[in-house]
């Protein structure tokens, strides 16, 4: 639909220190369509950040924020009395406000015997569902505040073997405090821990790695979707290895095959209510098991004067597949009559 934007940003530096900033607004009307415009689809969207930093011999060190603000008009189906099919909404007025904040602290310090690289990260995100401009309270209110820390050491090389060593730490927390909640509140803590090595020579390379990762939730009592305080606990140890022969000058022959690992999320694990944002009624299962993965790849790169050409070729195998359904029944919502289809994840092999 008609719309507009602009953006505008500013970078500079001072002798060691740098700096840099940028802000843009964008707004749009309702979407078209070869049946005309679909009402209540527009959206307006603000972004902005900022960053100083210093960069010395010692390493470098810097400081980021960054904004994200959206209103997001949902459009709606409703049945059509005159034809008995499903039509666009004419009077539909649900939308969405979505904010995220972002302050990233970053810092490289160099040494004779390694490189190690710190990460803070700290996020909020807030999700808020109203049913029109005239109602002040949120029909759906999710706010999730996350705290990602890591440090990362890249060790010199051990004649011709050179790695990185890690540890990291995600914590998140979730408040549901909307009228009506999607999912429950819940806390949560990830442990990883990896180590990847490389042993490289003139005409041949191996590479490899392990890691280890635990994640704990735990999720509050919640009344409205049948839930008591419930902890779920995954765990795995995943790896991959590889080779690359470079049996030309700029051309080689590559093969990798690795293992892989995600739990559940708690929304695929709790949810029990309308999802506005797909118009389904989104039902979890507490009972999922983490998806794995196995993965092999394999390909040729060769490059002579001006050709330059790959072909490769992949599989991959997903254990316990985490996917949404529908169940054939459908749910009826009392406060505005509208029907959405129910969904219900359940898990699957899938390659």
């Amino acid at each position: 639909g008609p719309g507009g934007a602009g953006a505008v940003s500013l970078a500079g530096a001072t002798g060691a220190i740098g700096y840099r900033g940028s802000f843009s607004y964008r707004q749009a009307g309702n979407t078209q369509t070869p049946d005309g415009a679909l009402p209540n689809s527009a959206h307006t969207n603000l972004n902005g950040s900022t960053l100083v930093g210093i960069s010395e011999k010692w390493g470098m060190l810097s400081l980021r924020f960054a904004h994200y603000d959206m209103k997001l008009n949902l459009p709606a189906a409703v049945t059509d009395n005159a034809t008995g099919k499903m039509i666009a909404d004419p009077n539909a007025t649900l939308y969405q406000k979505v904010a995220h904040d972002r302050l990233h602290l970053r810092s490289v310090l160099n040494s004779d015997f390694a490189k190690i690289e710190i990460n803070i990260a700290y996020q909020q995100n807030r999700r808020r569902e109203f049913e029109n401009s005239t109602i002040a309270d949120a029909r759906l209110s999710l706010q999730l505040d996350t705290l990602n820390s890591e440090v990362k050491i890249h060790h010199a090389p051990l004649g011709p073997l050179i790695g990185t060593i890690g540890l990291n730490h995600v914590n998140q927390r979730n408040q549901t405090l909307g009228n009506e909640p999607l999912i429950p509140g819940y806390t949560s803590n990830s442990y990883g821990a990896y180590v990847f090595e490389e042993l490289r020579f003139d005409a041949f390379s191996i590479l490899g790695g392990v890691r280890g990762d635990t994640r704990i939730l735990d999720a509050k009592e919640n009344a409205a979707l049948s839930l008591a305080n419930q902890r779920v606990q995954n765990s795995a140890v995943t790896g991959a290895v590889g080779a690359v022969w470079r049996f030309a000058k700029q051309s080689s022959l590559f093969a990798n095959v690795g293992r892989g690992f995600r739990a559940p999320t708690a929304f695929e694990l709790f949810s029990n209510g309308v999802h506005e944002g797909t118009n389904t009624f989104d039902i979890g299962d507490a009972n999922l098991k983490p998806e794995t993965t196995l993965t092999t790849d394999t390909g040729l790169r060769v490059k002579q004067g001006i050709f330059h050409g790959e072909i490769n070729g992949y599989y991959n195998k997903i254990d316990n597949y985490i996917f949404a359904t529908p169940t054939g029944s459908t749910f009826n919502d009392p406060e505005t009559g509208n029907l959405f289809p129910e969904y219900r994840n359940r898990q699957g092999n899938a390659s």
